[in-house]
């Protein structure tokens, strides 16, 4: 940004005028022509040597005056001011949460999202990267009541049973680097013909009617990560990820995406 000291009037579109005034003495600055547009802080009123025009720099170097419109009028068009909508988010939930019914644990839509997924593979087992997985603003360890070690996180999975969203976080994580959790989900027939998903993360009617799902390769799903021990409803901390999506690899898979 430029300050010019105004020089012209009676424009179209005029440009924006300021004064500028000392925070020490308050007196206004004035650029006078007897004293070299020097700018100094001397005077008690604004007159014309203590009016200043401010003009934006352009990428190229070029003096673009910020103008103001006619009276009632209104700007043209190439002063228009910028779009300000902000972009949308990175962390908001692929899949709405008011749209998603949790069962056998906590209200997942009652936490408050606090960090964001950056990276989820779906091989071998799920092997999931968020923000507060590691570093100063880690996720702590829970003791859950009754257990000798820590957990940090709980996995979850959001699946459509008869056209409705529906999911629970039961898989307990403890922190580390390279370790996967949650078994080979794109998995059709383990360990019972049933596959991964409904025979070992949905394997009872607790989770109803999770327990009826059979996800097929391809169907997309929803994933996120929860503070604490979800599967025993102990999460002191009620804080959550964002809701990613993404297609079931086939049996055998390994597929990884980032955000």
């Amino acid at each position: 940004m430029l300050l010019n000291r105004s020089r012209a009037a009676g424009k179209t579109a005029p440009t924006l005028k300021i004064a500028m005034k000392s925070g020490q003495n308050g007196k206004y600055v004035s650029a006078d022509d007897n004293d070299a547009d020097r700018l100094v802080a001397n005077r008690d009123h604004v007159q014309h040597w203590e009016t200043f025009e401010i003009y934006m720099v352009d990428e190229a170097g070029n003096l673009v005056p910020i103008t103001l419109p006619p009276p009632g009028g209104t700007a043209p068009p190439d002063t228009a001011p910028p779009d300000t909508t902000p972009p949308p988010s990175t962390t908001a939930d692929q899949i709405p949460i008011d749209q998603i019914t949790f069962v056998n644990g906590p209200n997942i839509r009652e936490f408050a999202q606090t960090t964001k997924i950056t990276q989820l593979r779906v091989a071998g087992n799920i092997y999931v990267e968020f923000d507060k997985k590691f570093g100063p603003n880690r996720w702590p360890d829970f003791v859950p009541p009754g257990w000798d070690g820590p957990l940090q996180y709980s996995m979850g999975l959001v699946v459509k049973v008869s056209g409705a969203w529906y999911s629970s976080a039961p898989i307990e994580c403890w922190n580390h680097e390279t370790l996967g959790f949650g078994g080979p989900i794109p998995e059709q027939v383990i360990p019972d013909g049933r596959g991964q998903i409904q025979g070992n993360w949905y394997y009872n009617s607790g989770w109803y009617p999770l327990n009826t799902a059979h996800p097929q390769p391809h169907e997309e799903l929803g994933f996120y990560v929860v503070a604490g021990d979800a599967r025993n409803n102990y999460c002191p901390m009620r804080e959550r990820s964002q809701i990613v999506k993404f297609p079931l690899p086939v049996p055998g898979g390994d597929q990884t995406w980032t955000w």
